[in-house]
């Protein structure tokens, strides 16, 4: 009978292949969102740190559940410089995962997710410029079936006002009226792309 022996070669490549599984499950864990909202950060010339062009300057970063959240908690507190801020998306965002069945309905009650509190409200809307930049938020959860203006914007209003390159994925929005994945309620406003 052959009796194989294994090498310290092949010892190290099943420890490595161990520690790199049980990495990939901490980041898995950790791309939800917390439910401690962050402010996002003003870009000040330094585009280029975000692989972002001069277009871009001025406006804030946004690539975290924690900075989209910090986002909307700022435009809903209603000051003119949030309502009216320019801002941009630099990763895709997941805020909750699992929060819809492969059949697209919800996922349990909606206990285990973290709510979302729309962006905009009808008496502070937001009417800034918000730049998917390409990249998706998924796994929003608003259950509410009270609440007029749901969506990933709540409400959103000015004839400058633009929503661009940005999708909405496994998320789950119930509301009364004005309810939508990108926007709730728009008025004399753009959403493109």
């Amino acid at each position: 009978m052959y009796k194989y022996k294994i090498t310290k070669m092949e010892k190290f490549t099943k420890l490595l292949f161990a520690l790199l599984a049980a990495f990939s499950c901490t980041l898995n864990a950790v791309a939800a969102y917390d439910g401690t909202p962050v402010m996002p950060t003003k870009i000040n010339g330094n585009y280029a740190d975000y692989g972002l062009s001069a277009d871009y300057d001025g406006y804030y970063v946004i690539s975290t559940a924690e900075e989209l959240y910090g986002f909307a908690d700022w435009v809903n507190k209603g000051t003119t410089a949030a309502r009216s801020a320019k801002s941009v998306l630099t990763a895709d965002i997941v805020v909750n995962e699992n929060v819809l069945t492969s059949e697209g309905e919800l996922n349990g009650d909606g206990s285990d997710f973290v709510a979302w509190t729309p962006i905009g409200t009808s008496s502070y809307s937001y009417y800034g410029i918000f730049d998917g930049n390409g990249h998706t938020v998924s796994g929003l959860y608003f259950n509410n079936s009270s609440t007029d203006n749901v969506g990933l914007f709540g409400y959103f209003s000015s004839q400058s006002a633009v929503i661009k390159n940005v999708g909405v994925l496994y998320s789950y929005f119930n509301g009364r009226n004005y309810v939508g994945g990108i926007c709730g309620y728009i008025g004399f406003a753009s959403i493109i792309n």
